[in-house]
């Protein structure tokens, strides 16, 4: 149990999903509780938003392999192609859904395995800890930041993948924990997220897209970081910030695509 989740309380030190499950009482004298679930909660928490971002991912996947006829893995020359982010296809003919929907897009079963496997194991505990909104929010505004990545560093390639709200997921939950006074070198994060960053410099991975999703998650889990100190009511307006975060992310993706356009 992490620094990030662990919480203390008179029964001793418990996880923040075993908190959101318990009876509502203080995690401390002058912590108001995070949830106000009653007594009798459901004994096993379901992280809702990262089961669907998961099936929805699963199920674009299994869709595109059945349209690319039978092979093992997207050709993006299908139908689902025109969901990958294409520069091209923002400047002239106005698809500015992909900036999003490239997130639910995947090349290959290996690409799709371990962006599903970080995004369940990140996606438990920080929705978890915070809720879905506050999750969900985060995904997809670290899709949008690792679109403006990719746009920035890679114009003319073809991205598409979760990879830029998995590295924005990583990047809050450093900042949140740094920002609890946690050693982020000790608990292991700093290392995962040097060793990601690595794996981002090799052929046919959008370094762009990592970067950006990176960098608008840190700034995304200082804002929750911050927000989580006033309790319950500042919680609730981490979401929101958060989407601010994600409009803008969208914004600076227009406006680049069309500087370019000019």
């Amino acid at each position: 149990m992490c620094q990030l989740c662990r919480h203390e309380t008179a029964a001793g030190d418990r996880c923040a999903i075993c908190v959101r499950q318990a009876p509502s009482q203080p995690l401390s004298p002058s912590e108001p509780p995070l949830s106000q679930r009653p007594r009798r909660a459901q004994r096993s928490f379901t992280p809702l938003a990262t089961v669907f971002i998961i099936a929805v991912c699963v199920g674009v996947y299994v869709y595109d392999v059945q349209a690319s006829a039978g092979f093992a893995q997207s050709t993006t020359g299908t139908g689902l192609g025109l969901l990958t982010l294409f520069e091209p296809s923002l400047e002239f003919d106005g698809e500015w859904y992909r900036l999003l929907t490239s997130g639910f897009v995947h090349f290959g079963l290996l690409h799709l395995a371990l962006n599903m496997l970080v995004l369940g194991q990140l996606g438990r505990l920080i929705e978890g800890t915070f809720g879905s909104l506050t999750f969900a929010t985060l995904f997809v505004t670290g899709v949008l930041g690792g679109s403006v990545g990719a746009l920035l560093l890679e114009p003319d390639v073809q991205v598409g993948g979760a990879s830029g709200a998995v590295f924005a997921l990583m990047g809050a939950t450093a900042a949140i924990q740094l920002l609890g006074g946690q050693n982020i070198l000790r608990n292991g994060m700093a290392p995962l997220l040097a060793i990601n960053i690595a794996f981002s410099f090799l052929p046919f991975v959008s370094l762009g897209s990592h970067l950006g999703g990176l960098a608008i998650g840190l700034v995304a889990g200082l804002v929750v970081g911050a927000t989580r100190r006033y309790g319950a009511r500042g919680l609730a307006l981490a979401p929101v910030i958060i989407a601010a975060l994600g409009f803008a992310a969208f914004a600076a993706a227009v406006v680049l695509v069309l500087r370019e356009a000019g």
